[in-house]
């Protein structure tokens, strides 16, 4: 089993510090709400506002902290702990995003408050080892889907092309 930890002082700025300026940014808008009567705009920005603070500090969509390990994964974060077990995965899904800098995932499809997950593997060691680790684990949770096959086969050819130069 392999650990992975966010680079702390990143971890702050990207997460911790915006869900905090967040809530209180929803926290805001609510007793606006309650003081002036009913505003349209204040509500929109209360209802982002606590879908983002649930998404950091509830659900644990941005973990801190992750393990990867042949039977299981567990995903870390403010005092959170998800954990599953491989063979008992019934749905994976990942898509890469932001250049190949970030995956977003979901397990067994997630739900509100476990299951969907971002992982900037730009800011872990090995980030390539974390890559190939998701998209092994695609491969063993979904052998018969059209995606995998595909990115199996690009996989393929790319360590072809690799061999070749």
């Amino acid at each position: 089993m392999k650990s992975y930890i966010y680079k702390k002082s990143h971890y702050l700025i990207q997460h911790t510090i915006p869900g905090i300026f967040t809530l209180l940014i929803g926290l805001y808008c609510l007793i606006r709400q309650v003081m002036t009567g009913f505003d349209g705009l204040l509500m929109f920005v209360l209802i982002i506002c606590v879908y983002n603070v649930w998404n950091e500090f509830v659900s644990l969509s941005n973990p801190y902290e992750f393990d990867l390990g042949k039977e299981t994964i567990t995903f870390r974060g403010y005092n959170k702990e998800h954990t599953y077990k491989i063979s008992e995965m019934t749905a994976f899904s990942m898509r890469m995003v932001a250049g190949n800098t970030k995956i977003y995932m979901n397990i067994d499809k997630g739900g509100l408050l476990k299951g969907r997950y971002w992982l900037r593997v730009s800011e872990f060691d090995d980030d390539k080892d974390i890559i190939d680790y998701f998209y092994d684990l695609d491969e063993r949770v979904n052998p018969h889907s059209v995606i995998t096959k595909a990115r199996k086969a690009g996989r393929a050819r790319l360590a072809q092309k690799a061999k070749r130069v």
